[in-house]
């Protein structure tokens, strides 16, 4: 089966349909799976869009996804939006905006993203990948991740942050690009080249733009900005892993 992984969509339902059709994605034939790496809604025009698509695409066992800080807000402000009613000045943020447009099936689905999905054999060398959508912290075992820094981390501050010791940041909005420290995908190469084993494959960090290297895989081209929107396909040929970069351009939507 080919793996077909896609970085951040926010509501670009158009580019989306149009990379899955780039890259012959076949949901009747069982020969391939979608993974979205978070961040599926909120920015763009056609979030619903998007979500109906994943649903109904998840449903039949074809599809996958994890979730993003930016899902994350969504799910959270549909809570609070179905406890009570918003305040005014809460309704000009996004995020509340798109939560306003939901269907409880479309907010149960979101809500149902996990924040890590693990593929065994589907990574570099042959090796388990894992799915995220912003990163990941080297030494620290997955249940013991934060949830916070899964959805949101872009640095890791501290050199040691390779043995478990570093104090991870991460940062949202204007500025989050010039964060001190180290790109966390940077140390998780340096970890994952003693180990060997374990490729990530992540979101969230549209400053970067397309970031690949041998043990992750930087999605998010800032398609919603006008880039590209990014698949990286995963096949087996000769029984050997082989990846692909396919993309599209994308309308600019903010």
């Amino acid at each position: 089966r080919r793996l077909i992984l896609v970085g951040d969509v926010h509501g670009a339902l158009d580019e989306l349909k149009a990379l899955l059709q780039k890259v012959d994605y076949d949901p009747s034939s069982g020969a391939d799976h979608l993974v979205l790496t978070g961040d599926m809604v909120s920015k763009g025009p056609k979030s619903g869009g998007v979500l109906d698509l994943m649903k109904k695409l998840s449903e039949a066992g074809v599809a996958s996804c994890v979730r993003g800080n930016h899902d994350d807000r969504v799910v959270r402000a549909y809570e609070r939006l179905h406890r009570a009613s918003l305040e005014e000045e809460e309704k000009q943020v996004s995020e509340k905006a798109v939560a306003k447009t939901l269907t409880s099936g479309q907010a149960k689905f979101l809500a149902s993203c996990p924040l890590i999905l693990r593929v065994q054999g589907a990574g570099n060398q042959g090796g388990e990948l894992l799915v995220v959508h912003a990163g990941i912290v080297p030494g620290v075992p997955l249940l013991k991740q934060n949830p916070e820094l899964l959805m949101n981390m872009r640095t890791i501050l501290s050199p040691k942050g390779a043995k478990g010791k570093g104090k991870p940041e991460y940062g949202v909005g204007k500025g989050s690009s010039t964060t001190k420290g180290r790109h966390w995908a940077e140390v998780w190469n340096e970890w994952e080249e003693k180990r060997k084993g374990v490729t990530v494959v992540y979101g969230h960090y549209a400053a970067k733009g397309l970031d690949i290297r041998k043990w992750t895989k930087g999605l998010d081209s800032n398609c919603v900005r006008g880039g590209r929107l990014s698949a990286l396909v995963v096949k087996k040929e000769k029984g050997e892993v082989v990846m692909d970069v396919v993309s599209v351009k994308c309308k600019e939507y903010v």
